[in-house]
């Protein structure tokens, strides 16, 4: 009997180009073009084909026509959607070159790193963050290297050899746990290696290997509502020392996509007060060992309690005997880490041709951040020019001397204390900043313009100091003195009433009489107080908000001489183009973002 062959092509043979064209036409019926048999019967042919074709089915309202569910996305789709994919890559590059102080350009290189891969196979990092608690900061460690120990095992295999070895990590040095097969030489199991800043371990894990996973493992410091940055970037934007050779350690920026967060027992929970609430689609998730804690069912808590010490007990059970399966599936979906293993698939599966849902996720935070950074930089940049006298330390320092107890020595010194003010402290910034945007106005008139006698800027500024110096000083001068003298004459009049009393037919006691006259000061100070906080008060809003009508009248005067000179419309600045460009390639991104599938 010959040996049988494999159906496998022979190597050295090459592909017929005619053979695979005619494997994928479609079929044809040829049944018109079949030679008869001279010893059939007429119309056999015919009576076997209508045996074997299938029956014709009518449309009726109890049967319905067949619907078919597209299982790949059309050709003009999968077009569409990789213009959308490279207009957003390019749109993102732009925003790296002309906007690197408004984005996070850390998780913009992770975005674009992948928008480069290939649609639904980009690599996904996600960290496992260990918080460490107040004064036991290894116990947070060794259960942030469990949780992910026993997320990765096999448990149908013994204990392999990346295990010891990650359970050997150094506590405080980070390591990067590389899923999937070697694609450089055979599966050797597992390698512990150094190249470049971290520590890599390469493992295979049936469940994880098609996702294209990169893990974070690293010990952090519990979160703060406090910082600048807010706490999604703190956990998502990780800042990992790495140290140089001169023994000092440089912090370099580390993305991820997602992050678990790992605390160990009660007293941890402070450190997850500022950690958002978790969510089955959101990219953080928090995660406390709390041995033998098992909440009632349907209770919601901001974070996933889990029993690591129940999950390696199940573990081991089935390492040890087969037979222990229910055993282990019992003590696994006791210890809730099927929680953390399904919140850790959301959004990394791949479909071919479609992006994946953190990758998109991971570009509309960036996108979100820089219109913040935006809107935060115009917010600063217009914060600073209404500023008055009483925000600067010279001005409080004259502001203090206008006290209400001061007045009995200072109510003629009113004046020349706030003309101070306002000469030195009111828009003095916003008033030089208008000098030098009057020459290139000026320039913008045609010549067919006759020239018009006018000043050479803007006197809305300098003429609300005139008329507040003129109008609203006199007054503020003039209610001091009136309010120092009613109080005077107030307690002049209580005093002598008080004398009265006491020289009177003996009725009233010394003390009584006193008491008349310290009612008559007592009442007669919070009146004085009362009346001339009031009155600073009232002053000093209506000289912001004179202020605020000074600069918007300034500005609508450029902007008339501009539109009324050229027609070019408003005069921009060099920060205001940049800011409009910004937001217009943020705009673009966003577009861009909304049709990439």
């Amino acid at each position: 009997m010959p040996p049988p062959r494999s159906l496998r092509p022979l190597s050295g043979l090459r592909p017929n180009p005619l053979a695979a064209s005619l494997h994928h036409r479609p079929l044809l019926c040829l049944r018109g073009l079949e030679p008869l048999d001279p010893g059939a019967r007429p119309g056999a042919a015919r009576t076997a084909t209508a045996a074997t074709a299938p029956r014709r089915s009518y449309v009726s309202p109890t049967n319905p026509p067949p619907t078919t569910t597209p299982t790949t996305p059309t050709a003009p789709a999968l077009e569409s959607s990789i213009d959308a994919r490279r207009e957003l890559e390019a749109t993102l590059h732009d925003l790296k070159k002309h906007a690197g102080s408004y984005v996070n350009l850390s998780r913009l290189h992770l975005a674009l790193l992948g928008l480069g891969q290939p649609a639904g196979q980009e690599s996904i990092r996600v960290a496992v963050l260990g918080v460490a608690n107040e004064g036991d900061a290894s116990g947070t460690a060794t259960t942030a290297k469990a949780v992910l120990q026993l997320l990765l095992a096999d448990p149908l295999k013994d204990a392999e050899e990346w295990e010891t070895q990650l359970a050997a990590r150094r506590p405080g040095f980070p390591v990067i746990v590389k899923v999937g097969r070697k694609r450089d030489g055979p599966d050797t199991g597992v390698v512990m290696e150094r190249r470049g800043m971290f520590e890599e371990v390469h493992v295979s894990s049936p469940v994880y290997d098609s996702y294209n996973l990169e893990i974070l493992l690293m010990d952090v410091n519990p979160p703060s509502s406090q910082e600048d940055v807010s706490i999604e970037e703190q956990l998502l934007d990780l800042p990992v020392d790495i140290p140089s050779n001169t023994g000092k350690f440089s912090p370099i920026m580390t993305p991820v996509h997602k992050a678990l967060v790992v605390a160990d027992g009660f007293a941890s929970l402070r450190s997850l007060a500022s950690v958002p609430a978790n969510d089955e689609t959101s990219v953080i998730y928090s995660a406390v060992n709390i041995p033998g804690y098992h909440p009632p069912e349907g209770t919601s808590l901001p974070f996933q309690p889990i029993d690591v010490a129940t999950a390696r007990q199940g573990v081991d059970l089935i390492r040890q005997d087969i037979r222990n399966a229910m055993d282990y599936e019992r003590a696994w979906f006791s210890s809730n880490l099927p929680a953390l293993a399904a919140w850790l698939k959301t959004g990394i599966a791949q479909q071919p041709g479609t992006t994946k849902p953190v990758v998109l996720s991971l570009v509309s935070s960036v996108l979100q951040e820089t219109a913040a950074a935006i809107q935060a930089a115009e917010s600063r940049r217009f914060a600073g020019k209404l500023t008055v006298a009483t925000q600067s330390p010279s001005a409080l320092a004259r502001w203090k001397k206008l006290g209400w107890w001061k007045l009995f020595w200072r109510v003629d010194d009113v004046t020349m204390l706030t003309n101070d003010m306002l000469n030195q402290q009111f828009l003095p910034s916003a008033e030089k900043n208008l000098v030098p945007l009057v020459p290139p106005t000026r320039t913008l008139l045609p010549a067919t313009v006759p020239p018009q006698r006018e000043t050479r800027w803007p006197t809305h500024i300098s003429f609300t100091r005139r008329y507040l110096q003129e109008e609203t000083i006199p007054a503020l001068q003039a209610l001091a003195q009136k309010l120092v003298l009613q109080c005077y004459a107030t307690c002049g009049l209580t005093a002598s009433l008080s004398g009265l009393l006491y020289v009177s037919a003996g009725v009233s006691s010394l003390y009584e009489a006193g008491a008349v006259a310290a009612l008559g000061v007592v009442w007669s100070l919070r009146r004085l107080q009362k009346k001339w906080e009031a009155a600073r008060g009232f002053w000093e809003g209506e000289v912001r908000e004179e202020g605020r009508k000074a600069v918007r009248g300034a500005e609508e005067s450029i902007a008339q001489a501009v539109e009324g000179g050229s027609g070019a419309g408003t005069l921009a600045g060099e920060g205001e183009a940049e800011l409009e460009r910004v937001r217009e390639l943020v705009a673009k991104a966003e577009e861009a973002l909304a049709r990439l599938k």
